[in-house]
């Protein structure tokens, strides 16, 4: 591509080889790419020949820690699916068993949302649902330390403590979903 490019460049400016300093160069090369948007996808790459190095992925929720287990895993089965050309039919299947299964109660485990919080006495534009969380752990709380939390319902949240679950109830259910 480098040569190519010193070619045109040379042939419509008539500017000698040797002051061309332009070189591009490239992250990775993808055998087959999804974009979610702009930004955000997922690709399986290779490099320098060697076919199918790995799976990058960019931008997506699955890099991010402050978000319930179940997002990532359905967004990650979800891209996989994709990759591998499942259709239409094939992606509504799974997302209507998940959607059972979660309503069922049989992934409250994976409902559990992370953040590190600092002291929630030191916030002067109200309380965030991490913040609420961490008081309601008293004793427990320690600033900066990581608070575990789920929504009980669509509006409230609970600590999870020790690693015990709240018990969720369907409209708490109903907010993951």
């Amino acid at each position: 591509v480098n040569g190519e490019l010193k070619d045109i460049v040379v042939s419509k400016y008539n500017v000698p080889r040797k002051r061309i300093l332009l070189n591009l160069d490239c992250e990775a090369m993808f055998d087959r790419i999804y974009f979610v948007k702009k930004k955000m996808y997922i690709g399986d790459y290779f490099w320098r020949g060697v076919l199918k190095v790995g799976r990058m992925v960019k931008g997506l929720i699955l890099k991010k820690y402050n978000f319930p287990d179940i997002v990532r895993e359905v967004q990650l089965q979800l891209l996989e699916m994709k990759m591998a050309g499942k259709g239409e039919d094939d992606i509504l299947d799974y997302l209507i068993n998940v959607k059972e299964k979660l309503l069922s109660g049989a992934m409250d485990d994976k409902l559990v949302i992370a953040q590190r919080v600092n002291d929630p006495k030191t916030y002067k534009s109200g309380l965030n649902v991490y913040a609420k969380a961490a008081l309601k752990m008293g004793d427990r709380f320690v600033p900066g330390s990581i608070v575990r939390l789920v929504y009980v319902t669509d509006e409230d949240v609970e600590p999870v403590i020790d690693g015990k679950i709240p018990k969720i109830s369907f409209s708490g259910r109903i907010y993951y979903w």
